[in-house]
């Protein structure tokens, strides 16, 4: 019986495969987004970031999102950061940088045919997110442990307040975890609104350039990311 490409890939990446030397036999965790089985966010202890993957009858693709948001940025504060990662796209092999969502989020993407894909080439894509968000956070100056300790604040928070802890004691659970304090509320404030439970603010003009996270590229510079290690 034909099996939909979608479940396929869920699949290949729930399935563990001992000694391989490929990304997707590691053993993803796989949510699948309510309402959309074709629409996945895949996670694994080893990853320092979750990766979003869509699965539709004509495209398939892997993103990494940064949450970096660029769309009430200064145009002459903007330019040499798109430009940068506009170059560094020529050295990012098959995934590439774009701004997705109605903030204009950074965005690390590849793309993918379903029609022709197996698994061998979708395995292709998950590794150059990986290569690409891997070198991305070298960029910004963090280590993985550090994007880790994000990756796991933001799972606490989100299942905290969907509980019903407030805000405060939110902040305070993570606090208690190690995570300072006010990036754990910023971090609080931030998903709130993003699991519905209130309102956005008033949109307003950055106040932190964002070309202070991301330097522009001058010239060809030594990958951090040289070469996929799982």
């Amino acid at each position: 019986m034909f099996e939909p490409i979608h479940k396929k890939v869920k699949k290949w990446l729930e399935t563990t495969i001992e000694n391989s030397e490929s990304a997707i036999d590691h053993g993803w965790t796989v949510e699948i987004a309510e309402g959309d089985e074709r629409l996945m966010v895949i996670d694994t202890p080893q990853m320092p970031f979750k990766i979003l993957v869509q699965v539709d009858d004509d495209l398939t693709y892997c993103a990494f999102l940064t949450g970096i948001n660029t769309k009430n940025v200064k145009a002459e504060e903007i330019e040499p950061i798109l430009r940068g990662l506009l170059a560094q796209n020529r050295f990012m092999g098959l995934s590439k940088f774009c701004l997705i969502g109605e903030d204009d989020a950074i965005c690390l993407r590849t793309d993918l045919y379903s029609k022709y894909m197996n698994k061998d080439e979708f395995n292709l894509a998950l590794e150059a997110v990986i290569v690409g968000g891997r070198w991305l956070i070298a960029e910004l100056g963090q280590t993985e442990d550090e994007n880790r300790m994000v990756k796991e604040m933001s799972s606490l928070g989100a299942a905290e307040l969907l509980k019903g802890t407030s805000k405060e004691e939110v902040v305070a659970k993570m606090s208690k975890a190690g995570y300072p304090e006010d990036k754990a509320k910023a971090m609080v404030n931030k998903l709130v609104v993003e699991l519905g439970l209130e309102s956005p603010p008033e949109a307003e003009e950055a106040k932190e350039p964002v070309k202070e996270e991301i330097q522009e590229q001058k010239g060809k510079k030594e990958n951090p990311v040289d070469k996929y290690i799982w």
